[in-house]
């Protein structure tokens, strides 16, 4: 981790929310989250240039941070994309044209920003990274970057996975995933997370990997073909979707096919790695094997307070990890609350 990163406890205790652990979505955004006051934040004015309300992560995420940010006094401009890296390249734009106080960015693809972001540091605009990770060439044009940890939700989802077929004394599986947006850095970095665990397990093959643009319904077809594609080259015996309605889409589309699910029919063994409501019960009714912990207002509650301080011309760290933790039947009753949101 880098040195000047700060764990998402370490965080979270700062700001006098729960911890991570405990995490309750009754936990409300307070006055004294952040220990910033009111007014030093009233009158203040950011650009939250993100995707859009389309994607339920997005949206819950954002009715988490913008109302928030109001709420103190904060005059918000609220520019949606929905994964469309042109329009959020433009939003952008219009974002520098306005000259607010702070930018606070959820990129669509960390590149395609890259010419926005000098011009705010031209402008001398300081803006926020939120979520996903920087890359080499955006890097420099960040005051910071609060992101979750996404190697670790890469790992989990594989650790999942394998142990799902170890429990059905599989010696050998097809596998395939289908992916987030892969224009984002962090459905690189998760799955960099993900293949260094199933690297060692040479006997369960990735055959597969394609793009779900974060959507069931996109994921639930994909399954739909490969199921059909690898029907005579041994079938799939596990799969990862990226999230947790995306493993929905998958677990449904193998039912549609007649596939069997989950180790107790031992079946295809399904995994995600951000967890949302219909993950947990997926998991709690044995469909779905596991998953991992970016949730979005946890997710929010770790980058709020970072966010109120950035805003109030304080310090905060040039980047902020949140840990994450991993979900199975097992670990359940302690998240449900925590992916019970979206």
């Amino acid at each position: 981790m880098n040195g000047k990163a700060i764990s998402c406890m370490q965080a979270i205790a700062t700001a006098g929310i729960l911890m991570l652990s405990s995490y309750a979505a009754t936990t409300a955004f307070g006055e004294d989250a952040s220990g910033v006051p009111d007014s030093a934040l009233k009158g203040k004015k950011v650009a939250y240039v993100a995707c859009s309300d389309l994607n339920r992560w997005c949206r819950e995420f954002r009715h988490q941070i913008v109302p928030a940010l109001e709420a103190k006094g904060v005059i918000v401009t609220d520019l949606q994309d929905p994964y469309d890296p042109v329009l959020q390249a433009q939003h952008l734009d219009q974002a520098v044209a306005q000259k607010p106080d702070l930018i606070a960015l959820l990129a669509t693809n960390a590149r395609s920003v890259v010419p926005g972001l000098r011009r705010a540091k031209a402008a001398g605009i300081p803006v926020i990274n939120l979520v996903g990770p920087t890359v080499p060439e955006s890097e420099p044009y960040f005051k910071a970057s609060i992101e979750n940890n996404h190697r670790e939700l890469g790992e989990f989802a594989a650790t999942n996975l394998v142990e799902g077929l170890k429990k059905e004394n599989r010696t050998s599986a097809n596998i395939f995933v289908v992916t987030g947006a892969q224009v984002q850095p962090e459905v690189a970095v998760r799955m960099d997370g993900f293949k260094s665990v199933m690297d060692k397990y040479p006997e369960y093959k990735i055959v597969d990997i394609q793009d779900g643009n974060w959507d069931q319904g996109k994921t639930a077809e994909i399954a739909r073909t490969l199921f059909a594609k690898y029907a005579d080259k041994g079938g799939i015996q596990g799969a990862f979707g990226m999230a947790d309605h995306m493993a929905a889409g998958i677990i449904e589309a193998a039912q549609q096919a007649g596939i069997p699910v989950g180790v107790d029919k031992n079946g295809l063994v399904v995994v995600a790695s951000n967890c949302f409501k219909i993950g947990t019960v997926n998991v709690g009714n044995g469909l779905q094997y596991g998953s991992a912990t970016q949730a979005a207002d946890p997710t929010a509650a770790f980058v709020l307070p970072l966010l109120e301080k950035a805003l109030a011309g304080q310090d905060i760290p040039k980047r902020s990890l949140m840990t994450e933790g991993r979900i199975t039947k097992e670990t359940l009753d302690k998240y449900l609350e925590y992916c019970s949101a979206a």
